[in-house]
């Protein structure tokens, strides 16, 4: 017996706008079972079939646990990296600093082991430190759900704080698969007066990777100039 059609007044839909990803497995895996479950009824002009098309739902959702696992190592390290930062921190200020003050007295000694002496050389007082002959590094980003934040010190004195003509840090981003060769392909994303930056992405950019690059700008104005570029930093949107 022929099937007839479909009455042309009934449309058939999919159903499958704004579901998280994991819905979308689910369903689609749905779909694509039932096809193959009931054979006499499913068209056999489906394309691509329905054993093709949950094979491509379950390279999907084991490339969804991949990427989980690697959120929640990124998750781990980013942990690790901040306990090792409080106790080398703890073994230099608690430890060492004492010592230096006790042992060394000869201040360019002290200098040539890389401390500081309040007051004459320590980073704070910006003597000697500007944005002619310093730039800021990115010493750190944090990882967070669909968040990064940055953390900049200068890269002569250690400290977050800018140099004494230094009036902002400007922060670019590039998101893609390479590492960009010219800043002109970076996007400006904002500003930081000290040393601290929070980037916020969306859910599609999950997985992306990202470089960023910073430079300081003077009090006077930007065309009274800048300091060098920043070494780029590479992250992963997590």
């Amino acid at each position: 017996m022929k099937k007839k059609n479909l009455d042309p007044k009934i449309e058939v839909t999919a159903n499958l706008e704004g579901l998280t990803k994991p819905q979308f497995v689910v369903i689609t895996g749905g779909i694509a079972q039932a096809a193959i479950d009931n054979p006499t009824v499913a068209p056999t002009t489906l394309d691509p079939t329905p054993a093709a098309l949950k094979a491509e739902v379950q390279i999907m959702a084991a490339l969804m646990v991949a990427a989980q696992n690697l959120v929640q190592q990124l998750r781990n390290n980013t942990e690790l990296i901040n306990k090792s930062l409080k106790i080398i921190n703890d073994f230099i200020v608690s430890g060492w600093v004492p010592e230096i003050q006790k042992k060394v007295t000869n201040p360019e000694d002290i200098k040539l082991l890389g401390f500081g002496i309040k007051g004459v050389f320590d980073g704070h007082s910006g003597s000697g430190v500007s944005i002619t002959n310093s730039k800021p590094d990115i010493s750190n980003v944090e990882y967070r759900h669909l968040e990064h934040i940055l953390t900049f010190r200068n890269n002569i004195t250690g400290h977050i704080g800018l140099p004494y003509d230094g009036l902002r840090i400007d922060i670019y981003e590039y998101i893609g698969t390479t590492e960009p060769t010219d800043i002109k392909k970076m996007t400006y994303i904002g500003s930081a007066s000290r040393g601290k930056f929070t980037n916020h992405f969306t859910e599609d950019q999950l997985g992306q990777k990202v470089w960023y690059i910073a430079v300081y700008v003077g009090k006077k104005s930007a065309a009274d100039g800048s300091s060098e570029l920043s070494v780029k930093v590479q992250a992963t949107v997590v």
